[in-house]
């Protein structure tokens, strides 16, 4: 692996943290994929933005959201993505949901568990390339794992041949070498059915750590791990879990550049723009006939003057693609 540096902030203590950084955390090239258990999405909001205000990541999945069909998707905005959310109805807690930075060509996939408040799936379309989901997961603790991995919403065996697959959530199975016996069992059954859909889990470090245990709980699996070219954890204050992520190549197209214009100030004096409008003839404006006539001479002779200060020039800038695709094409 090679990120570096690890999620920092700086506060003083005690209280919340008041900067985060995320720049430069891997030197790999592709598409960085990042999870989270949040425990309550809504109170950790302004501190997500701080996270993801640079847009470090492509697409940034979260667990146990805790929303309600009455919080919309605009009161959970961050700016810069757009979300896929699969809420739980009828009980407190659980919920899934994807942040996707604008500019990623993807869909949501309804058939593939984004029905179920623990399941939720999208699809990166990649030119050349296999398509790519990034499938999250959460399973409560109390949920018995046969019924988990039997769920319709949530079983590898709805995945689709031909596809490349993250897999990455709070799946609430301790995979250190703990010698509790209920551990074990889920455990084993756990890595029986990821070993028979041919997946790799990728996270060898423990990502909920407390004063008295330190869990590995959040995974990510993949069944093409050659094509993985870094995965970690990092700490942070958000959540009592770690963060995971991964980088994948990723074959996503780059943004067409696109021309546009815009002023030069490079030689512009306030005091010289200010004397040549004085030397206008202004009154020529009020003596035409009707509005539009008024409107068009007051702007070429102020347009004439602001092209001699401050010239039109061009210049060539990277493009975003698709910025207004977004969940609610779907």
């Amino acid at each position: 692996m090679s990120f570096s540096p690890l999620f920092c902030y700086n506060a003083p203590n005690p209280g919340p943290p008041v900067k985060l950084s995320v720049e430069n955390f891997t030197s790999s090239r592709g598409l960085k994929i990042a999870h989270l258990n949040v425990r309550s999405l809504i109170p950790k909001l302004d501190s997500l933005k701080l996270l993801l205000e640079n847009k470090p990541f492509d697409v940034f999945t979260v667990s146990e959201t805790w929303l309600k069909p009455s919080i919309l998707d605009n009161e959970i905005h961050l700016p810069g993505y757009s979300c896929v959310r699969s809420d739980r109805l009828g009980k407190v807690g659980g919920g899934c949901m994807a942040y996707v930075r604008d500019g990623i060509p993807y869909r949501p996939r309804r058939d593939l568990g984004i029905s179920s408040p623990e399941s939720c799936v999208i699809e990166i379309t990649r030119p050349k390339c296999k398509k790519l989901l990034i499938w999250t997961i959460y399973r409560a603790p109390d949920l018995n794992m046969e019924s988990f991995i039997q769920d319709p919403d949530t079983s590898l065996s709805a995945l689709p041949e031909n596809i490349e697959l993250i897999l990455l959530g709070d799946c609430n199975v301790n995979l250190t070498d703990s010698n509790l016996n209920n551990d074990k069992a889920m455990k084993r059954k756990l890595i029986q059915v990821t070993n028979s859909d041919e997946l790799d889990q990728l996270i060898n470090k423990p990502t909920r750590i407390t004063e008295r245990s330190s869990t590995l709980i959040d995974l990510l699996f993949s069944n093409t791990m050659h094509r993985v070219t870094d995965h970690g954890v990092s700490h942070l204050t958000i959540s009592d879990h770690s963060m995971i992520f991964c980088v994948v190549k990723s074959g996503v197209a780059k943004a067409l550049g696109k021309t546009i214009e815009y002023r030069s100030f490079k030689n512009y004096s306030k005091e010289d723009f200010v004397n040549d409008l004085k030397d206008v003839d202004w009154e020529s404006v009020a003596t035409k006939e009707d509005v539009n006539s008024a409107v068009f001479t007051w702007n070429k002779l102020f347009s004439n003057i602001a092209d001699r200060h401050a010239p039109m020039r061009k210049a060539r800038i990277r493009g975003v693609r698709c910025p207004w695709m977004n969940s609610r094409l779907f």
